[in-house]
């Protein structure tokens, strides 16, 4: 009797803890575009180029019924960039990164992901249904610009694991940057229990739950999300780049990615020792970060394997 009551106990708890994990997954703070741009504006994060340069407005209908909403800005080369957001935040979190872009002539691309900003969907998915609309907006790039010769993804969180899971899809992509992603979001939820205290022995009863929550209302599977996977599938050249003081997203999951695919495709890592999670990550380390990026950019597409560590 007792050993019934207490795994009943146990299957309590482990409910009650999966849903509300499931919960706050499917339903994070979501900010207002006009409140976006404005905190990066007074922050110093928007380039003059952005508020100077021409865009151009676009909508993109979503397989799954929304419209994805963004701009874009016309280069003279025919490089042409796709910029991806952080989880529930809007696509001007991306204009820091855009100086080098423009100054090089790039056409850029930044859209709010699902359920972020001013684009629809009513769940965010971690990428299991970003992938899709990232593909709807790959194939609206190419036939709007059917010159262009170089081809790739730019992404920071939740937007490099989305850029990750992309590459899959993509064999033509020239290049991926992914700044802070995580590989696993069933490992990323495991990873924050452990931040709570909460055993490993106890995940197996937590984690079940919140994957039958977001199966049932987010229509989604948290062992369906892998970046890690979808990343060893992909031949294009990646550039990774994280800080070794990460809380949200473990360095680890970026140290193992790489040791398997370095020999795979190639691949650059490069660990910022002090370095926090985006954005901090690239505002403390502005000028370094920059420099890494056009390096990786002008080597292509003779890029070489390498991990290397920034103190």
């Amino acid at each position: 009797m007792y050993w019934f009551v207490f795994f009943i106990t146990l299957i309590t708890l482990g409910a009650i803890f999966g849903f509300f994990i499931g919960h706050r997954l499917l339903n994070p703070q979501r900010y207002p575009v006009l409140e976006t741009f404005q905190e990066q504006y007074e922050k110093g994060f928007i380039p003059e180029e952005f508020l100077k340069q021409e865009k151009t407005n676009f909508k993109i209908l979503s397989d799954f019924g929304y419209e994805l909403i963004g701009f874009y800005f016309k280069g003279n080369s025919q490089k042409t960039i796709v910029f991806n957001h952080g989880i529930a935040w809007t696509k001007y979190g991306n204009a820091k990164y855009l100086k080098y872009f423009f100054e090089n002539n790039w056409t850029i691309l930044i859209y709010d992901q699902r359920s972020s900003g001013e684009s629809g969907g009513k769940y965010p998915s971690f990428g299991y249904y970003e992938k899709q609309d990232l593909k709807k907006v790959i194939e609206f790039i190419k036939k709007k610009f059917p010159n262009t010769k170089m081809l790739g993804l730019f992404g920071e969180s939740f937007g490099g694991a989305l850029a990750l899971q992309y590459s899959a899809l993509e064999p033509n992509l020239d290049f991926v940057i992914s700044v802070c992603p995580f590989t696993s979001l069933r490992g990323l939820i495991s990873y924050h229990l452990i931040s709570f205290k909460i055993p490993k022995l106890f995940h197996f009863l937590i984690l079940p739950f919140v994957n039958l929550y977001t199966s049932l209302v987010g229509n989604f599977s948290i062992y369906k999300v892998n970046p890690y996977e979808d990343a060893l599938i992909s031949k294009s050249p990646m550039l990774l780049i994280h800080g070794g003081k990460d809380i949200l997203v473990p360095l680890y999951m970026l140290e193992n990615l790489y040791v398997m695919r370095q020999h795979l495709a190639p691949t650059q890592l490069f660990i910022f020792t002090s370095g926090k999670h985006t954005p901090e990550l690239y505002l403390e380390n502005k000028k370094k970060f920059d420099s890494i990026v056009a390096e990786f950019l002008e080597t292509l597409p003779h890029v070489q394997s390498k991990r290397v560590v920034i103190e």
